[in-house]
Order: structure tokens, then sequence, then C-alpha cells
């Protein structure tokens, strides 16, 4: 697997030493957007292209696979790989699956923070709600679906208080955690 971090980061040093007194700390640190769009679409000697046309060759099957090895290595996906999934809507409906796969719960927590933090979330709030609604999913799970939901608290109220009567008190309180948030939650409005 190709190391995209330790690759920028050694782009992003010989940036620094390059740019030595040019910048301020503060601006230097500011620059690292810049820096970053540089790196993805300067030649990579080792690759013969840059890392940006090195993605772009790639099948949404390899990207995928490429992001799924990365979790199963003991890695997080470097920025460029997420930026690539994040563009191919056939990559995000492959991890979207993998959320409902026979796969280690690690991997599960990790694809849905990604989810989250590129805006696709709540497009899975149903498996989240089969999380959070699962006395034999794992804790950490659970309590993800409840992080993850408490942000799509008024989409999902009708479908977790129809399970509240029957919930065991530890789903009653992690349906609680979620159901606060919602508008329509007659005990938190006005």
């Amino acid at each position: 697997m190709i190391d995209f971090d330790t690759k920028f980061h050694d782009f992003y040093e010989k940036w620094i030493k390059d740019n030595q007194g040019k910048y301020t700390y503060d601006e230097m640190e500011s620059k690292v957007g810049e820096v970053y769009d540089l790196w993805k679409n300067a030649q990579d000697s080792e690759l013969g292209c840059s890392i940006s046309q090195y993605l772009a060759g790639l099948t949404d099957d390899e990207v995928t696979k490429m992001f799924v090895s990365s979790f199963e290595e003991g890695l997080e996906p470097s920025s460029a790989l997420i930026d690539e999934v994040e563009n191919r809507e056939a990559c995000i409906e492959d991890i979207k699956k993998l959320l409902r796969a026979e796969i280690d719960d690690d991997i599960k927590m990790h694809i849905s923070n990604i989810l989250l933090e590129i805006g696709r979330a709540g497009e899975c709030k149903d498996i989240f709600v089969e999380w959070l609604l699962d006395t034999d999913c794992s804790e950490e799970l659970r309590d993800v679906a409840v992080e993850i939901l408490k942000d799509y608290a008024d989409d999902v109220y009708d479908k977790l208080m129809e399970h509240i009567d029957d919930a065991d008190i530890d789903t009653q309180t992690l349906v609680a955690e979620v159901v606060v948030y919602a508008e329509k939650n007659d005990k938190t409005s006005c």
C-alpha cells in the first residue's frame, strides 16, 4: 500500500525548508491546504505521475479496496484517498454497503466517521438506527450511532419512539440521548 501521508509529509517538509524565511510560522501553517494541492498535482518519482493522476487511473473497485485495506492495516486512509472516495459515487455506495457487512466493528466505526466528515452519514440513518436498537450490536457501534443520529434526530424521532416501550433500559437511554435533540421532542421545546 502506498503511504500517501508520508509522501505528503516529506513534500511539506521540503516545502517548508525551501520557503524558510519567506513566511512566518502562522503563514506557513495557513498554507497547508495550498501545499496539499501542490503535492497532489506534483510529479511523484516513485509513481511516475502525480498523486491525482495515479488515483484517477484506478477503478472504483481499486479505490474502495485501497480505502478498506488501509483500515485493515491499522491506518487511517490518507486525505488524498478520502478525497478520491468522496468524488466517486460508486465508492461511496460501496463503503456504505460495508456498514452492513460482516467486517470488523472498528472498520465500520471508521467508515461511519468518514461518512459523517464528508457529509454523507445521513444517507445511512436507517443503519445507524438499527445499530442503536440492536442489543447484540457492540457498545462502540451503538455509541457511534448515537453521535451520528443526534444530527438527524428529527428524521429518526418517530422510528426510535416506536421501539422505546419494548426496549431495555440501556437502549432507552441511547434513544433518549438522540431524541432530546429533536425539535418535536416536547420536553425540549418551550
